[in-house]
């Protein structure tokens, strides 16, 4: 089947995409963007405060710091499932996908009622005579990573977990054999070829990242402002729709770009 037939397959289907969502999403935003905050200095100036800029600037820190505890952490559990649970390999991956079942939600209030001043956690640490007084866990940066890194483990331990699970076995057979050590496999054959997944779990990572809203709401508590955020605010209560509608053009253009990137990654390390 040539690359033309399967985009005959598809096409029904990208029109219709296009039609109900593509067309809406860009008549709305070519009426609702002033043309005057584009092409005058005093535009850009308002559009790109220093309180914007320190928005972006948040949602991209916090966006690389998340991703790259997740695919560390990641990439630890499914080594650990893979090569040293035995038996357990299943009973621990269902474990991982439980989480993926609960709602967002569900998840954030959750996590205030563990980290909160007064609960579990602090309450523990307290009792044990580690801590005098509560931990700031939330309404802070800590609070949104603590969050987000609990929403993307199970999406960014999946694909590494598929790739070390496909790993060719006779190849650390064939290791042990001629006297190589743990960490010699482990440097030398399980990291390279699984750096692929790694960093395709990192782009994917990154991308959701960048577009984080309920996580950040809650959990920032008002104090930790992500770029979702700030244009829900700017819709809902500031009624500016054109900042609202820029911001949203510069965040999909990185989404875009950071897919591609995704690409690029799967071609060079299918190499």
């Amino acid at each position: 089947m040539t690359d033309t037939s399967r985009l005959l397959y598809i096409f029904p289907a990208l029109l219709l995409i296009a039609a109900v969502y593509l067309v809406p999403i860009l008549l709305q935003i070519g009426t609702s963007i002033d043309p005057a905050m584009v092409t005058t200095r005093e535009g850009l100036g308002a559009l790109f405060s220093n309180s914007v800029v320190g928005i972006f600037a948040t949602t991209f820190r916090l966006s690389i710091i998340v991703t790259a505890i997740s695919c560390a952490l990641s990439f630890v559990v499914a080594y650990f499932i893979v090569f040293w649970a035995g038996r357990y390999q299943l009973p621990l991956l269902i474990l991982v996908l439980i989480s993926l079942w609960l709602s967002v939600l569900v998840r954030a209030f959750g996590l205030i009622a563990l980290f909160q001043s007064t609960g579990v956690v602090n309450t523990f640490l307290i009792q044990a005579g580690l801590i005098s007084s509560p931990i700031a866990f939330i309404r802070n940066d800590l609070g949104v990573v603590i969050g987000m890194v609990h929403y993307m483990l199970p999406i960014t331990v999946l694909p590494i977990y598929a790739t070390m699970s496909a790993l060719d076995k006779n190849l650390i057979r064939s290791a042990y054999s001629v006297g190589a050590t743990d960490g010699q496999i482990f440097w030398k054959i399980i990291v390279p070829l699984s750096k692929g997944s790694v960093l395709s779990s990192a782009v994917l990572s990154f991308v959701l990242c960048l577009g984080f809203y309920v996580t950040p709401t809650i959990l920032g508590g008002g104090r930790t402002v992500m770029i979702a955020e700030y244009i829900t605010v700017l819709i809902q209560q500031s009624l500016d729709w054109s900042s609202a509608s820029i911001y949203s053009i510069l965040l999909v253009a990185t989404l875009i770009c950071c897919a591609g990137l995704l690409k690029l990654l799967s071609k060079v390390t299918a190499r």
